[in-house]
């Protein structure tokens, strides 16, 4: 019988937002973060999204927060860090933090546009999803 894939869910959040980026900026781009960390579980094949299933299935909880976005010192690059932790189900015995950092080209710091915060958001949770998911 092959061994249960655990379960994992995940959830995205931003921290503070630079002005003049507002809650509803901030909304889709962590709902954009939750789709790149949901593909990148799947593409992993070790795991699957949702709710364990079963009496043996596991399942962990993939919490993070975008806490650093803002151009970059050249002015051409976006710049994002985010914290991504992860807790085994009922147990708590699991848990990693993982800091990922990415860069996401940009025409200048007075031209970012919401889809280069999506952009850098998405890199940034599948990075830290397969960096979390090799140490579960």
């Amino acid at each position: 019988m092959p061994a249960v894939k655990p379960a994992i869910e995940v959830s995205f959040s931003l921290d503070k937002l630079p002005k003049p980026l507002d809650a509803k900026l901030g909304a889709k781009t962590a709902a954009a973060m939750e789709r790149a960390a949901e593909a990148a579980i799947k593409k992993s094949g070790k795991a699957t999204v949702g709710q364990p299933t079963g009496k043996d299935g596991v399942g962990y909880t993939l919490s993070g927060k975008l806490t650093v976005l803002e151009p970059a010192a050249d002015a051409r690059k976006l710049d994002g860090k985010i914290v991504v932790s992860g807790m085994e189900v009922g147990r708590g015995a699991k848990t990693a933090t993982i800091n990922s950092a990415a860069y996401v080209d940009i025409r200048g710091a007075d031209k970012v546009s919401s889809d280069n915060i999506d952009d850098l958001g998405a890199a940034l949770a599948e990075a830290a999803v397969l960096k979390l998911i090799s140490k579960l």
